[in-house]
């Protein structure tokens, strides 16, 4: 017999409120004794910008500019990269208990196809790309990540219906390199939207009702209209006080160090950024930052493996190198490289966090 799908609808959310509640459905879900899962389909106000779980605030968005814009930030307990929310996009969260699947990737692929699937059901053919990309003919119209919380997984998905890519590029700190990799159109030929791959302005209820259908089906559960229960309104309460409106998960939740250079590289989990404090041409510390959904050891591996290394190119890679860890997971000398270029540039001062890219702009894996 199908287990219950519970369905909530809401509108113009704030970003402090709309992320907390997403993250007590996880909890929630992981709490209770019958299976069953949640699902949750709304937008947030206009506008606000979300980062990743692991990304450093300070380099992916204007704060100032979005301040200036009455644009709220916050940081999702999910990992991906910087996005901008607002009636224009389609957040989605789905919850369900962690023992459900044999691993949280294994739930990450079926909630995909569920998305996928939607987008089928409305004439889009799109696909899994990448670690947490669904594209269409190579451009990116939604964006995946995932968490576990308490035992629940909680899932999201930003569904791009239409998108202000003036605003956006204002707020997100993406850099011209970046931008111009995709030609003269720049970031519009990176993404595209449903109203444009639809050849029409698509109506929220139909987005909606082909995603429950899709969760439907791909998950064996009959889904029901739900209100959120007192349990979970005081949970979520509780999460939107003590974390996510504090200053500490606001700056503090990507890592955070008062580095004075930072360095990039591209991984199999994704690009990372290292914001590395050095002294007299020394490495004091590394700190592993990025756009990854989850951690790893290796990521351990390597601010171990760069502490009190000089900053010289083959030092490094040799230190780098004495990991097999590591060399599955990106290549030293690229690494190594990147050190050694951000210490130069910086003059071996403090310089300000540098973007590489966005939720909208995919991060190569190495071959």
């Amino acid at each position: 017999m199908s287990a219950l799908l519970e369905v909530f609808y809401d509108a113009d959310v704030d970003a402090a409120s709309g992320l907390a509640f997403d993250e007590a459905m996880a909890n929630e879900c992981a709490a209770r004794a019958v299976p069953g899962a949640m699902l949750r389909l709304y937008n947030y106000k206009d506008n606000c910008v979300l980062v990743g779980r692991f990304q450093r605030i300070e380099a992916e968005v204007d704060l100032a500019k979005a301040a200036a814009l009455g644009v709220d930030v916050n940081r999702r307990p999910t990992g991906g990269g910087a996005i901008l929310m607002g009636s224009g996009q389609l957040g989605v969260a789905f919850c369900v208990p962690a023992q459900r699947f044999v691993s949280p990737r294994a739930g990450f692929y079926l909630f995909s196809q569920a998305i996928v699937a939607a987008l089928a059901s409305l004439g889009v053919e799109a696909s899994l790309r990448g670690k947490n990309d669904i594209e269409v003919s190579g451009r990116k119209i939604a964006g995946l990540g995932f968490c576990l919380s308490e035992g629940g997984l909680l899932f999201h998905a930003s569904i791009l219906v239409d998108i202000d890519l003036q605003l956006m590029a204002s707020l997100l700190q993406i850099p011209l390199s970046k931008l111009s990799a995709y030609g003269p159109g720049g970031i519009s030929e990176r993404i595209t939207t449903l109203n444009r791959e639809s050849g029409t302005s698509v109506a929220p209820g139909s987005l909606q009702e082909a995603i429950v259908g899709a969760f439907e089906s791909t998950f064996d559960l009959f889904a029901e209209d739900s209100q959120a229960s007192e349990a979970l309104k005081v949970r979520a309460k509780a999460l939107e006080h003590d974390k996510y409106t504090t200053q500490g998960w606001l700056f503090d939740g990507g890592r955070a160090t008062s580095g004075e250079f930072l360095a990039d590289c591209r991984s199999r989990l994704g690009t990372l950024r290292l914001v590395v404090a050095s002294q007299g041409g020394v490495i004091k510390s590394a700190v592993v930052t990025g756009d990854f959904n989850s951690e790893s050891t290796a990521f351990i591996a390597l601010e171990e493996a760069l502490r009190w290394v000089p900053i010289e190119e083959s030092l490094l890679e040799r230190s780098i190198s004495d990991n097999g860890e590591l060399v599955n997971l990106l290549d030293p000398a690229e690494l190594a490289k990147a050190i050694c270029a951000s210490h130069a540039a910086s003059g071996s001062t403090s310089a300000g966090p540098r973007r590489i890219g966005s939720c909208y702009i995919p991060e190569e894996k190495i071959s």
